[in-house]
């Protein structure tokens, strides 16, 4: 079964309501709010800032691992006009069948903050690598973060009808 693409509109997108929000970060404003905070974060650990390279989609290949930060929202603030992509799942449980999927695409000019509890794949950069910035809580124990093996594996570069 092909993986459901959702090309994201900043209009508004209600297709996002489950997953997480995009915010702008136009170049130029003077301050950019993050959205570092939902009803379902509880608050504690240290927000962690990191530069990372988000790989593009294109080269990832295939994909066989998620992961979720059930305490907090995970954000990515690009550095530079990217398009972004991630696979997410569509319910809290670990997803068991491809069908559960869908492949988000964030329009260049925005970033995305996941909602506590999403499974996804790390963040890649739609076509092109991508230099981002990533901001989580981050907890002593490790907790902040699960991952999963999936049972089949995924590929976000596929050939596909975008939605």
């Amino acid at each position: 079964m092909p993986l459901q693409h959702i090309v994201v509109r900043p209009d508004g997108d209600a297709r996002l309501d489950p997953y997480g929000v995009i915010f702008p970060v136009t170049p130029g404003d003077d301050r950019i709010p993050i959205p570092l905070e939902h009803p379902g974060a509880a608050g504690h650990g240290v927000f962690t800032a990191t530069v990372i390279r988000a790989r593009s989609s294109q080269a990832t290949g295939s994909i066989r691992g998620m992961e979720r930060h059930p305490h907090s929202v995970q954000a990515f603030v690009p550095l530079s006009a990217y398009r972004l992509v991630a696979v997410t799942a569509s319910g809290r449980e670990p997803p068991t069948e491809p069908g559960q999927l869908a492949v988000l695409h964030i329009p260049a000019g925005w970033g995305f903050a996941w909602h506590p509890g999403v499974w996804h794949t790390g963040m890649m950069g739609d076509g092109m690598d991508a230099a981002l910035v990533s901001m989580v809580r981050r907890i002593p124990d490790g907790s902040d973060t699960e991952t999963i093996t999936l049972p089949f594996s995924i590929n976000p570069a596929e050939p596909h009808a975008h939605g």
